[in-house]
């Protein structure tokens, strides 16, 4: 039973964790689409977060998902003010400590974790930054959030009442399989054209097309004609390689290729008929974290749409992009500084 925490820590969240500091000259020639206290958001920040949280081009997205982006970039500023207020830093070493963490726990290296982090349009600086804000955000879910969400025994029945599925015990499997002939004494040149195959089989399945097509156009086992279809399977009734992986799968999920003495095999499961449930028990504790992580973050999202932005002076000016207002410039409008730093620790001590 997997545990539902994140191995990847921030990695797993990394674009969904909000802002970047903002080069000092943006605030002189872009334009101001919203004020917190007299400090600016800019066009160039709004569009920066759009295009890196989720890969969006800023001129394509709808009015209504930019006005989405521009409330969580003004909650972040919010952050920001309320933490610095309360006295809570985050230092280069809690964020360089952090992401030894995260390579530790992940086998990654600098290389590896930098090639990681390219995959998601970030550097390694601008990722350390990233690190700092959701530090200094938890110090200040600590500090106001922790002690008001409580999950009830009654809460973890609930869910696990409502989601049986997801702690079901396998007692069979219906599978259906890919397969190229391979004896144990295959040359180094047929190993390499099996392997080709596989791959090019993997990259169809990866493009949408069906596993049942994809075998039939494949696979070189008598059941390629029924789309794979090796029917249901219970444990025992398969060599163990196989079983291993068949019985490891969600339904819908294909595995990686497998050799055995036959050759290479591909499978997904189609249905998974359930002989039996783990025990609540077993996984009261992993539900109570699942349910308190998601109480916490509704907890603050409310905290700070509420309780912070109260206590704040907000002017939005966003205009939809190709605008008149949106497209002029933004050099005759007020360009206050915020409070004459861009640290996310509310200290002059920060990681970025």
């Amino acid at each position: 039973m997997t545990r539902f925490g994140h191995p990847l820590l921030a990695l797993a969240a990394v674009a969904a964790i909000l802002g970047f500091t903002r080069p000092a000259e943006a605030i002189v020639v872009d334009r101001i689409v919203a004020t917190v206290d007299g400090s600016p958001i800019t066009q160039f920040e709004l569009e920066r977060f759009i295009r890196l949280n989720g890969g969006a081009d800023p001129n394509n997205v709808s009015k209504e998902d930019r006005a989405k982006a521009l409330e969580l970039l003004i909650g972040e500023t919010l952050v920001r003010l309320e933490s610095r207020r309360l006295g809570l830093s985050v230092s280069k070493e809690d964020v360089d400590l952090y992401i030894e963490e995260i390579k530790r726990g992940n086998n990654l290296d600098d290389a590896s974790l930098a090639a990681a982090l390219a995959q998601q349009g970030f550097t390694v600086e601008t990722y350390k930054t990233q690190i700092a804000k959701e530090l200094l955000k938890n110090q200040l879910i600590m500090r106001r959030i922790r002690q008001d969400v409580n999950v009830t025994s009654a809460d973890v029945q609930k869910f696990y009442d409502d989601n049986k599925d997801m702690f079901a015990k396998a007692g069979a499997v219906h599978i259906r399989q890919i397969f190229f002939v391979l004896p144990p004494n295959a040359s180094e040149t047929q190993q390499q054209q099996v392997a080709a195959a596989a791959q090019m089989a993997l990259q169809d399945l990866n493009a949408g097309q069906s596993f049942a097509s994809v075998a039939k156009k494949y696979s070189q086992g008598p059941e390629a004609s029924d789309g794979g279809s090796l029917g249901w399977m219970k444990k025992g009734q398969m060599i163990p390689q196989l079983e291993e992986l068949a019985f490891g799968l969600k339904k819908g999920q294909v595995g990686p290729p497998v050799r055995t003495g036959a050759g290479v095999h591909i499978l997904t499961v189609d249905e998974i008929e359930a002989s039996d449930y783990v025990p609540l028990a077993d996984v009261e504790a992993q539900i109570t974290e699942r349910l308190y992580a998601q109480a916490v973050e509704e907890r603050f999202q409310d905290y700070v749409e509420s309780d912070l932005t109260e206590g704040h002076a907000i002017v939005r000016r966003l205009e939809p992009p190709g605008s008149a207002a949106a497209a002029g410039s933004s050099a005759s409008e007020p360009s206050s500084e915020d409070d004459g730093d861009e640290d996310t620790s509310g200290s002059g001590d920060h990681a970025g």
